[in-house]
């Protein structure tokens, strides 16, 4: 591996522990564009891809992911698993978001938020953004979780420099190896049926009891967020008084 900040992992005991195995890019298009690549051609997992900068970052819905060379944590998890655990995956996501906080809590001392269901706030601006894919190939079924962390990045396009912030630290080898650590250990987790993690995501909500627009099917729809459930997924109150179950799939958020 080149020496660049992210050589100390290749050396990391606790993803060695984990049988995580690393890959590292200066750039890519993306890292789980490239995840996928590497499930097509048979690569062992678990692993974890990461580079310095992706030229074609993705978002959930089609979004792109601004992705500035050496300011942020663009990192990709690949797990094989069987096709009875395609249910757990689904629960990856809030998994994430919950890795997310541990490793930027430890690492930066800052408090972030959840909005649910993908994106990581501090002080009311976005920080993280979070995919979860689910694909087949050669008959074997994966799971990718991509990771965008905005660590030191300071100028941001005009289109998201309202929303978008940064956590303000350079050490994102630290917190890339955290997140993909507890992220590991959470999906293990899922797997043996615990999903005590989802009361650390409901008590880091920054939805729960706000007004809040859901865009679903193109139609925009004014509620109140009430909670989340075990599943992850969030439950709301109309104005008339009837209640929904929200599942992330195509809705986007927005909190007034």
């Amino acid at each position: 591996m080149q020496e660049n900040q992210y050589s100390s992992l290749a050396a990391s005991d606790n993803l060695r522990q984990r049988g995580i195995d690393l890959i590292y890019f200066d750039e890519i298009d993306s890292t789980n564009a490239e995840a996928r690549r590497m499930a097509e051609q048979g690569k062992n997992t678990p692993a974890l891809i990461v580079a310095d900068r992706q030229s074609a970052g993705r978002g959930r819905m089609g979004r792109s992911f601004f992705s500035p060379l050496g300011t942020g944590i663009y990192m990709s998890l690949l797990i094989e698993v069987k096709s009875d655990e395609f249910p757990a995956a689904v629960s990856l996501t809030s998994a994430a978001a919950v890795a997310v906080i541990r490793a930027t809590d430890k690492y930066t001392g800052k408090k972030t938020l959840i909005k649910w269901v993908n994106d990581i706030l501090l002080d009311g601006k976005k920080v993280c953004g979070i995919l979860a894919e689910s694909f087949t190939a050669h008959g074997k079924s994966y799971v990718c979780i991509g990771i965008g962390i905005n660590t030191s990045t300071k100028d941001f396009p005009e289109d998201i420099s309202n929303i978008a912030g940064s956590v303000n630290t350079s050490d994102r080898a630290s917190i890339c190896e955290s997140v993909c650590c507890e992220l590991y250990d959470l999906y293990l987790e899922i797997l043996a049926s615990d999903k005590s993690y989802i009361e650390e995501y409901r008590s880091r909500s920054a939805v729960i009891g706000r007004e809040i627009t859901y865009i679903q099917n193109g139609k925009s729809t004014h509620a109140i967020a009430l909670d989340i459930d075990g599943d992850g997924a969030l439950t709301v109150k109309h104005g008339d008084g009837t209640e929904a179950r929200l599942f992330s799939g195509e809705i986007s958020l927005r909190i007034k």
